[in-house]
C-alpha cells in the first residue's frame, strides 16, 4: 500500500497549535490570518521538505534495509543500499540567459524524484523546517 507524502512543501500549519498571546490557543494559521503576517520566515515556520527516507523491504520475520537522502550541497538525491550509494537519476534543469530555471523542467524533475523517492517500502520519513 502507497501512503502519499510530499517531497517539497508538507504544511504543518493547519495541525500546529500556537499561542501568540499565553492566552487562547490559536492553530498557526489563524494566527498569521489575524496578525497579517506574510514574511517568508514566518510563513515557512511550519513548511517542511523531504530529506530522507528509510526504507523496508520484506516482513515482519525480517527483510532488508535501504535509504534515499537528499544532498544538500548539490541537491540530488541518492540510495544506499549496504555498502553501495548510487544517484537517484531525474531529468536535468535547464536556466535561461538570466539564471531561471525552466518552470516546466523543474516540473518534470521533481515529478520524476517523487516517483522514486516515494515508494511502498517508505518506513521512516525525515523532514527539515524551511
Amino acid at each position: 500500500m502507497l501512503v502519499d507524502f510530499p517531497i517539497r512543501g508538507l504544511d504543518l500549519r493547519n495541525y500546529v497549535k500556537f499561542d501568540s498571546t499565553n492566552t487562547t490557543s490559536k492553530t498557526a494559521m489563524e494566527t498569521e490570518e489575524s496578525d497579517g503576517c506574510g514574511e517568508e520566515e514566518e510563513e515557512n515556520a511550519f513548511v517542511y521538505d523531504l530529506y530522507g527516507v528509510s526504507e523496508h523491504g520484506g516482513g515482519l520475520g525480517g527483510g532488508h534495509y535501504t535509504a534515499q537522502c537528499l544532498n544538500f550541497m548539490n541537491d540530488t538525491w541518492y540510495e544506499y543500499n549496504d555498502s553501495f550509494v548510487t544517484e537517484v537519476k531525474a531529468t536535468a534543469v535547464s536556466v535561461n540567459e538570466q539564471g531561471i530555471p525552466d518552470p516546466e523542467a523543474v516540473a518534470t524533475r521533481e515529478k520524476e524524484l517523487k516517483e522514486k523517492v516515494v515508494t511502498t517500502q517508505a518506513y521512516v520519513l525525515f523532514y527539515k523546517r524551511r
